[in-house]
């Protein structure tokens, strides 16, 4: 998938399914947002797997524009409407976003190690 707007997703440590709450979240707030804007997005939901922890990450575009002017801001607020959910509205509100066509994006599992060179030690040594 080309460049798109990409949003990192925390999920409180201890959750249960955590990897289904973070792509149930994931692509509602897309579907939500494609079907706010009357228009198609392309999205992926991202395991991002590092040295010992992981993050969830969540990458939309429109597959017609490049540049989305708004489409970051959008969906940065569609994630804050549902961060106050609970797993059980979360998986409600993934069950209803189905019943009305989403399409989800299943969750990719990807490995990302650290850069070396981009870290504080070179800082710090001087």
């Amino acid at each position: 998938m080309a460049s798109g707007v990409e949003l990192d997703i925390g999920v409180r440590e201890g959750t249960q399914n955590e990897d289904f709450i973070a792509m149930a979240v994931a692509n509602i707030a897309a579907f939500s947002l494609e079907k706010e804007r009357g228009e198609g997005l392309q999205w992926q939901v991202i395991r991002v797997d590092s040295e010992g922890h992981h993050h969830f990450r969540l990458v939309v575009r429109h597959p017609d524009r490049a540049l989305d002017i708004g489409l970051k801001h959008a969906l940065e607020r569609e994630m804050n409407r549902l961060s106050s959910m609970d797993a059980a509205a979360v998986r409600k509100e993934y069950e209803r976003c189905g019943r009305e066509g989403m399409k989800p994006s299943r969750l990719r599992h990807v490995s990302e190690h650290p850069d070396v060179w981009r870290d504080d030690f070179w800082n710090w040594i001087g």
